[in-house]
């Protein structure tokens, strides 16, 4: 993760929106709990931005090289929303 990196430098991205949906369907599903999903997505967060840019790369995103920590926030952001927007009463 970079803190000024020049990948993913808003706090909000196009990718916002996948990691909004991550969290509704964890949230209508009720698959787990918030703290639960909450530490889920932190660990693929930092999954995805240290052994996982290689991952990227070779999925076809050769310029991918990681998040700065303000992206990685808002992604979480992004992905608690989406679970308490439609979490089911539980």
């Amino acid at each position: 993760m970079n803190l000024y990196g020049k990948e993913n430098i808003s706090m909000f991205d196009n990718w916002s929106l996948a990691h909004f949906l991550s969290g509704a369907f964890v949230g209508l599903t009720g698959i787990m709990n918030a703290k639960n999903f909450l530490i889920l997505h932190t660990v693929w967060e930092f999954i995805e931005n240290t052994v996982g840019i290689g991952v990227w790369n070779n999925l076809g995103w050769h310029e991918y090289k990681g998040d700065t920590m303000a992206n990685v926030i808002g992604d979480t952001i992004s992905a608690m929303a989406g679970f308490y927007a439609f979490k089911v009463g539980r």
